[in-house]
């Protein structure tokens, strides 16, 4: 359901190379430098994760009704 789909959009820029970062399965670069992700959990693992790179930038947002669409039509 839609509601499921609920979480945080994580958008982080990190010194070097983006691909050396774990994330998770719908983890995408954008722009060549910026990491984006989707996190329904506990934020504090990925905030451990990036604590091992020097972070540029950081943003993370709830997800908009217009995130929750796109996000489920990308799945279909």
């Amino acid at each position: 359901s839609l509601k499921n789909k609920r979480g945080k959009i994580v958008r982080v820029k990190i010194e070097g190379d983006p691909e050396d970062f774990d994330g998770p399965e719908d983890m995408r670069v954008e722009d060549g430098r910026w990491i984006r992700f989707v996190v329904r959990e506990d934020i504090n693992c990925w905030i451990e994760k990036l604590s091992k790179f020097n972070v540029l930038d950081l943003e993370v947002h709830n997800f908009s009704l217009e995130d929750i669409f796109m996000h489920y039509y990308e799945e279909e």
